[in-house]
């Protein structure tokens, strides 16, 4: 997530209920997001597919894709992926 107003909501609503929060850039690479989440083991994961950067749409969902599909052998507890911008076709989605 960005440094956006969801991301405050979601780091306040983390804190509320006494669970982890972690957060990662949207343009870190998908083994650098699997690297970060492998260790905590998160239920939910918050993502934006589409960021507004330097005046440019950028498009991250091709690198989102990969970042939810690969830790699923890593990440078993992964439950579901709440995504901000355009979706795509994925179970946990």
């Amino acid at each position: 997530m960005t440094n956006c107003i969801e991301s405050v909501l979601i780091l306040l609503a983390c804190g509320s209920i006494r669970a982890t929060f972690s957060s990662t850039a949207p343009d870190m690479s998908a083994n650098g997001i699997v690297d970060r989440y492998r260790p905590i083991q998160p239920k939910i994961m918050f993502a934006e597919s589409k960021v507004l950067y330097a005046s440019k749409n950028l498009d991250f969902g091709k690198k989102l894709d990969e970042a939810v599909r690969r830790p699923e052998a890593d990440v078993p507890q992964l439950e579901r992926v709440v995504v901000s911008g355009p979706l795509w076709d994925h179970p946990k989605v």
